[in-house]
């Protein structure tokens, strides 16, 4: 998959997930400590709701040409794995103060004939042109969570969790250079490294010794983010929700099931002749193990 999410941060998650599960902190907590540490390994059976995308270049001498496609209903990229594996894990100080990190992966595939004619990267596809696609996107999160009110029965919290997502996205086909140019083929691919910094909050309820309810949302608005040297040229905008209930065998381990949303928005190339905006959603169901120590 070439320059993955994980190639890039894999000597900083080993050695995190070194420093987490090293037995120093294992016996801080298991001592009755104020030092935490948990895990949790998770699946995601996530949805791609929405991939769109507006890529406007040139090609040869043809004009910049482009139009807003939508990657799911007009070129089928639908397909992909049941299930996404992924992980979370916290180290906690005094039950108040939290460092997360974590890793997901979602990719998808499809490829169908277009049912008109679309403008795309520079080139014109005609009706019933066969277009093949697949999309990725990787990420790794590491972050600080802070609890304002932290009962054995409630705890909320502030989160300041930034997701650091490798996107990649390819769409191969045969199209007119331009708008009059011959039709030959193509191969478009578009792979961007993004930073987005999520704010947000966490809440967690246990009404009873053996049910917990919790949820958190994190998001941003940043227009105009070139500046911030976040890997886009325009517009940035992320929503990261979810939603969940754990049955609880003991205190150190419980069964988890609940509802995730991801969505984005981002101006990734702001320029001329070539501009890329990219807009997607992904929603579904997920379980997971908590394991605390």
């Amino acid at each position: 998959m070439g320059d993955t999410m994980l190639q890039r941060f894999r000597p900083l998650l080993v050695t995190v997930l070194f420093m987490l599960g090293s037995p120093g902190v294992a016996q801080v907590a298991g001592e009755g400590g104020s030092t935490s540490f948990s895990f949790y390994p998770s699946v995601w059976f996530a949805k791609l709701k929405k991939l769109r995308t507006e890529i406007v270049d040139s090609v040869g001498s043809g004009p910049a040409i482009g139009e807003k496609v939508d990657l799911v209903d007009d070129f089928g990229t639908r397909d992909g794995p049941r299930t996404f594996p992924g992980f979370r894990a916290m180290v906690g100080y005094r039950g108040s103060l939290y460092l997360r990190g974590g890793y997901q992966e979602l990719g998808f595939r499809g490829g169908t004939s277009v049912d008109r004619a679309f403008q795309f990267a520079g080139y014109t596809i005609p009706a019933s042109t066969f277009v093949d696609t697949s999309a990725s996107f990787d990420y790794f999160e590491a972050g600080l969570q802070y609890n304002l009110i932290n009962s054995e029965d409630l705890k909320l919290g502030f989160l300041a969790e930034p997701k650091f997502m490798n996107l990649r996205i390819r769409v191969s086909g045969s199209g007119q250079e331009g708008t009059t140019g011959p039709v030959v083929p193509f191969y478009e691919k578009e792979e961007e490294f993004v930073i987005m910094p999520l704010l947000g909050l966490t809440l967690e309820l246990r009404p009873f010794d053996f049910l917990g309810i919790r949820g958190e949302v994190k998001g941003l608005a940043i227009p105009n983010a070139d500046a911030l040297g976040l890997g886009v040229e325009g517009d940035l905008r992320a929503v990261d929700a979810e939603i969940g209930a754990s049955f609880y065998l003991d205190d150190a381990i419980a069964l988890t099931g609940g509802y995730r949303l991801f969505k984005f928005d981002f101006e990734l190339e702001d320029g001329h002749p070539r501009s890329v905006d990219a807009k997607a959603e992904f929603q579904g169901w997920f379980a997971a193990i908590d394991l605390r120590f």
